[in-house]
C-alpha cells in the first residue's frame, strides 16, 4: 500500500520534469538538456517566398525538444532554421569521409567522397 501512494505521489514530479513537447517562448522554460525549437525555415526564390512563415516574423512560440549529444548527426542550417541543434559545448562540424558509390547504384563505380557532420565538443 505504501508503494502504491508514493509511486501516485512521485508521478507529478516525473511528469513535471518531462519538458519534451511542451509549448515555450524562450529556453528557460525548458529542461537544462533541451531548448525552445522555434522551427523557421523560408525558401526565397526569385518570385516569391515560401516556407512556414513571414521571413521578417519568425514564430514566437515553439516546443521543448532535446539537444543533438556529441557524435550525433547535425546541419549547421539547425540554428538558424530554428531548431535546437548541438548542445552546449559542441559544435557541428563536417568532414569528407571516403564511400563505397558502389553499394549505392547497380553499376559499379570508383569510391568516391561525401560528408558527414556530427556535434563534436569545441
Amino acid at each position: 500500500m505504501k508503494l502504491v501512494l508514493f509511486v501516485l505521489g512521485a508521478c507529478p514530479f516525473w511528469l513535471g520534469n518531462a519538458a519534451v513537447g511542451r509549448r515555450c517562448t524562450t529556453d528557460a522554460q525548458c529542461d537544462v538538456t533541451e531548448c525552445c525549437e522555434k522551427p523557421y525555415v523560408t525558401i526565397v526564390s526569385r518570385k516569391r517566398v515560401v516556407g512556414t512563415g513571414d521571413i521578417r516574423k519568425p514564430p514566437k512560440t515553439g516546443t521543448c525538444q532535446k539537444y543533438k549529444l556529441e557524435g550525433e548527426n547535425c546541419s549547421g542550417f539547425d540554428k538558424p532554421n530554428g531548431y535546437c541543434g548541438c548542445r552546449p559545448g559542441t559544435i557541428c562540424r563536417s568532414r569528407e569521409v571516403p564511400q563505397d558509390i558502389r553499394r549505392l547504384v547497380a553499376a559499379p563505380r570508383p569510391p568516391g567522397y561525401g560528408w558527414v557532420s556530427t556535434c563534436e565538443k569545441s
